[in-house]
């Protein structure tokens, strides 16, 4: 069961299938490992908006890549397809389409954020 976003692209927000198979079908595992992707990329998002800022293309790939290998471990489809788009912008760094690339991941962890919320209320 792929959990999709409402994005024109219809991207899988998690793979949960994937996922629930990485974690041996235990739930309250996949669950964890979601929950502690939301945590760990939250902090980068401050991370790279800073980078943004300053215009460290190196630093943005770097939090970008890291994202993206983080959203890749936990199935967040979405999330990894935007890592890495803005990992490949990073040399265009202050250009609008970074700028863009951030907002796009950034709601791609909001998604995941409520996808996380939605299960931990059912």
């Amino acid at each position: 069961m792929q959990t999709s976003s409402n994005n024109s692209n219809d991207e899988a927000i998690v793979d949960l299938d994937q996922l629930l198979g990485r974690c041996m079908n235990r739930k309250d595992l996949a669950f964890r490992v979601i929950e502690r992707f939301v945590d760990a990329v939250e902090q980068d998002m401050i991370e790279l908006n800073q980078f943004i800022k300053e215009s460290k293309s190196n630093d943005v790939a770097k939090v970008a890549s890291r994202m993206k290998i983080a959203a890749m471990t936990a199935c967040a489809i979405s999330c990894a397809n935007h890592a890495n788009n803005l990992q490949s912008l990073a040399e265009a760094v202050g250009t609008p389409a970074t700028t863009h690339a951030s907002v796009q991941l950034s709601r791609s962890i909001g998604d995941v954020r409520s996808l996380l919320k939605s299960i931990a209320d059912s």
